[in-house]
C-alpha cells in the first residue's frame, strides 16, 4: 500500500505510522510531518478540472493505492485524485452530493427524506419571492463550507436582497436543537452508527446521544435512508439533524470524519479508535467498533470571544479532576484572539468521561464555574 492523504488529520497519520504504511501528505497549509514520505503545500482546488491539473502537476506519475480525505475541502481534490492515480475509489456523483449542499438537499429531498425548505440562492429573485416561499428570517449558506463558516441570518428583505448569490442557497430557518448521526460503512453496509447530541451547538458536544429511544431510533433511520439513497458504499459519515416539535428534519451530510472532537469522543465512550475504523473502511477492510458505549463524553470547545487575552485561571485544577480525559489551551495570555467565524475555530477544549449523561453534565458545569478566560478589548 502507499497512501497519499489530502486534508491531514493527526489520528490518520498516526493509524499509518503503526501500521507501517506509506504515505504522502498533501496540505493547503504549512504542515510538518517528518514521518510521511513528503509534504506537499499547495492550495485545494473545489472545481474537478482545476482539481484534476494540479493533481497531474503534483503526483503525475505517481503510484497509490489509496488516496484519504481528511476535511471537508478535501473531499473533492481526493475524489479527483484516486481516478488521477489510479486508487480506489466511489463515483464523482457520490461524492459531489456529499460536498454541495444544493445538489444533496435537492437529491435526498426528491427521495423523500424530510427536510427544511431551501432555494438555490443564485436562481431564487428577489428577495420579497425568497421571504414568500421560506419565510423570514432566512439562512444563506456557502454550498461546499462546513462548520457554519460564512452562514448569516437574514431578517428582513433588504437584507437577502442585498446578500451575495453565488456559490450559495438559502433556506428557512430553523429553531430546534441539534443532533448527529457518526457511521462507518463498509461494502454498502453500516458497521457502525452513533448519535451525537449537541447540548449548545458549537460549543458542547455529547456522545452518546440523551434523548428518548423514539428519537433516537428515528435519527437512525433517517440516516440509513439518507446513506442508502446517496449510495453510498464506503467511508465515514457525519450527518446533521434537526429535532423540531414535527419531527426530524435532515440538515447535511460529510463524507469524511466529523469535527468538534467527536472522534475523541467516540473513542472514550466505546473504548475503540474511531481513526483506525476510518483508515481501515478507507482500505477496504471491515472496521472493529464497540457494539455499544461503555460511558458517557462531552467536549467542551473553549472560545472566549474577540479580544486580547488577559489571563486565565483554573487550568491546572480542572486538568487534575479524575473525570478530565484532556484539556487543552492553545492561547496564551498576550495573544490575540479572533471573532469565531465557524464552529471548527477555538482556543482549546476539555474532554470529560463519565459513567452516564447527568454526572458528565454536572463534570461539564463544574469545568465551565472554574476555567475563566479574562479579556481585553480587541483592538479596532
Amino acid at each position: 500500500m502507499r497512501v497519499l492523504v489530502i486534508g491531514p488529520r493527526r489520528g490518520i497519520r498516526e493509524v499509518l505510522r503503526a501500521e507501517r504504511i506509506p504515505y504522502v501528505v498533501w496540505a493547503a497549509r504549512a504542515h510538518r510531518d517528518a514521518r510521511a514520505e513528503r509534504v506537499v503545500v499547495s492550495p485545494f482546488a473545489d472545481d474537478p478540472e482545476v482539481a484534476r491539473s494540479r493533481i497531474r502537476d503534483l503526483f503525475g506519475g505517481e503510484d497509490f493505492t489509496h488516496v484519504l480525505a481528511g476535511t471537508e475541502a478535501a473531499v473533492v481534490p481526493a475524489a479527483v485524485a484516486r481516478r488521477v492515480v489510479g486508487a480506489r475509489s466511489s463515483p464523482t456523483s457520490v461524492i459531489l452530493r456529499c460536498h454541495d449542499k444544493l445538489l444533496m438537499k435537492s437529491w435526498l429531498a426528491q427521495r423523500g427524506v424530510p427536510m427544511t425548505a431551501f432555494l438555490d440562492a443564485a436562481a431564487a429573485g428577489p428577495g420579497r419571492r425568497v421571504a414568500e416561499t421560506l419565510g423570514l428570517p432566512v439562512v444563506t449558506k456557502l454550498r461546499t463550507a462546513s462548520g457554519g463558516r460564512d452562514q448569516t441570518l437574514l431578517a428582513d428583505v433588504a437584507a437577502i436582497d442585498a446578500a451575495p448569490r453565488a456559490g450559495r442557497l438559502f433556506e428557512r430557518w430553523v429553531e430546534a436543537p441539534e443532533i448527529s448521526v457518526e457511521s462507518f460503512v463498509h461494502d454498502g453496509v453500516v458497521r457502525f452508527e452513533n448519535v451525537t447530541e449537541y447540548v449548545r451547538k458549537g460549543h458542547v458536544n455529547l456522545v452518546p446521544a440523551g434523548l428518548s429511544p423514539e428519537i433516537l431510533e428515528e435519527a437512525l433511520r433517517l440516516s440509513r435512508a439518507a446513506l442508502s439513497a446517496l449510495s453510498i458504499r464506503w467511508g465515514m459519515t457525519h450527518l446533521e439533524l434537526y429535532v423540531t416539535r414535527d419531527g426530524l428534519l435532515f440538515g447535511e451530510v460529510a463524507l469524511r470524519p466529523p469535527g468538534g472532537y467527536i472522534m475523541d469522543l467516540l473513542r472514550l465512550a466505546y473504548g475503540f479508535d474511531p481513526w483506525r475504523a476510518f483508515v481501515d473502511v478507507e482500505l477496504g477492510r471491515a472496521p472493529e467498533c464497540a457494539a455499544a458505549p461503555g460511558g458517557c463524553a462531552a467536549a467542551l470547545v473553549l472560545h472566549p470571544g474577540p479580544g486580547t487575552l488577559k489571563r486565565i485561571d483554573g487550568v491546572e485544577d480542572v486538568s487534575a479532576w479524575p473525570e478530565v480525559a484532556r484539556l487543552r489551551v492553545r492561547a496564551r495570555p498576550g495573544d490575540l484572539v479572533r471573532r469565531r467565524s465557524a464552529v471548527g475555530e477555538d482556543v482549546g477544549h476539555v474532554l470529560v468521561r463519565t459513567p452516564d449523561r447527568p454526572t458528565t453534565l454536572a463534570a461539564l458545569d463544574r469545568v465551565e464555574r472554574r476555567l475563566h478566560f479574562e479579556m481585553r478589548d480587541a483592538s479596532p
